[in-house]
């Protein structure tokens, strides 16, 4: 009998470890993984509220999230990365990876529209500097690279409908990777003022002011499109998780966070 009594601890022990990581497993076997490679500016309200929202619901799934400039995760695709589904900043790079056949082009929804301001420090005096007109008298201009970085590109395309993009380019412009990036140095006072979208603007009021907003008919709109890659294609978790970006309630969201809604039929 003592034999017994020492040993039925030591069973149950390894019984009961057995069975927790037997659990492990089959929780982490039994959720699907979608990997959503999404533009920098929207990084906010997808880890605040998008996905944590989508996970509650389907807890059989995880969303992985990959964000940085629509430029680079565009070229993330076209090298192979394994990526479900794309939003972008840009309809430009959305659009080079319909025609290398690399997303579904009858998935691509236009689902925001964002515009570009000129954005300085709320804690420091701008001088001069008042409107995209004087942003030149600026001693650093932070802005996005527009080789790569869809807030650049229209923030340039923006100056250059305004006839000023001569001017500003002959100042010192420090280019950053994404609107993160550029947003950060302003906060932190390495630029004077910068080129960010008003989404952005909107999110860090406590810390950046809003000096100009750039608008007008000639104006290139900042819209953000998403649609399910090749590799996506045949999955229906990802077809579930891209349903759910268009919902009412995830729409509202965008809204909170500074995004307009796109007007389908604009595109």
């Amino acid at each position: 009998m003592m034999k017994k009594v020492k040993i039925l601890p030591v069973l149950l022990l390894a019984l009961l470890l057995f069975s927790c990581q037997n659990g492990e497993k089959a929780d982490s076997e039994e959720k699907t993984t979608i990997t959503i490679g999404v533009a920098a500016s929207l990084h906010d309200v997808f880890t605040e509220e998008i996905i944590p929202a989508f996970e509650e619901e389907y807890p059989d799934c995880k969303v992985e999230a990959n964000f940085a400039g629509s430029g680079t995760l565009k070229m993330q695709i076209q090298q192979g990365s394994d990526q479900d589904l794309f939003f972008s900043a840009s309809v430009d790079l959305m659009e080079e990876l319909i025609q290398e056949g690399l997303v579904q082009e009858d998935s691509v929804a236009y689902l925001l529209e964002n515009h570009i301001v000129l954005a300085g420090p709320k804690s420091a005096k701008n001088g001069t500097v008042q409107s995209f007109e004087d942003m030149d008298q600026a001693q650093i201009i932070a802005m996005g690279n527009p080789d790569s970085a869809p807030v650049g590109a229209y923030g340039q395309g923006a100056l250059e409908t305004m006839g000023l993009w001569d001017r500003v380019s002959s100042a010192e412009i420090s280019y950053g990777n994404d609107v993160s990036q550029v947003v950060s140095w302003i906060k932190e006072g390495s630029a004077d003022v910068g080129l960010i979208y008003q989404s952005d603007a909107v999110l860090n009021e406590d810390s950046l002011e809003i000096l100009d907003v750039a608008r007008g008919e000639d104006i290139q709109p900042c819209i953000y499109p998403v649609a399910i890659t090749l590799s996506g294609s045949n999955r229906e978790e990802v077809r579930l998780f891209f349903e759910f970006l268009q919902r009412e309630e995830t729409q509202a969201w965008f809204e909170e966070y500074g995004f307009t809604l796109y007007q389908q039929g604009e595109e």
